[in-house]
């Protein structure tokens, strides 16, 4: 299984090791579903309605592949949205090698 979380200023793109991509590329605006045991996602929250207004949050980015993991080198694009520290935790519970690239995205 591989699982992986981003903070609100990051979107990356997962490569698995056959060339299928699962993710989001701001730089083209293109979400990626080429993998079908794949997902990427947005974890966000609502706030509580306050003068008719309900606010959400974007609280993360997530990407999941829970079968059919491919043993071999997996690399994720990493994007950053904005200025600021960014995060991207990765749980890995296969034997594969992962490579990480980044690219700042700027105004």
């Amino acid at each position: 299984m591989i699982f992986a979380y981003g903070s609100n200023n990051v979107s990356y793109v997962v490569t698995d090791p056959a060339g299928k991509r699962t993710g989001f590329d701001p730089s083209t605006n293109t979400t990626y579903n080429e993998n079908p045991d794949s997902r990427y996602y947005v974890e966000s929250v609502s706030t509580a309605p306050t003068e008719g207004t309900v606010q959400t949050l974007v609280q993360g980015y997530n990407f999941e592949n829970t079968s059919s993991v491919l043993e071999g080198k997996y690399q994720i694009d990493v994007h950053g949205i904005t200025d600021g520290l960014i995060t991207l935790q990765l749980s890995l519970m296969i034997k594969t090698e992962i490579e990480i690239t980044k690219q700042i995205i700027q105004d």
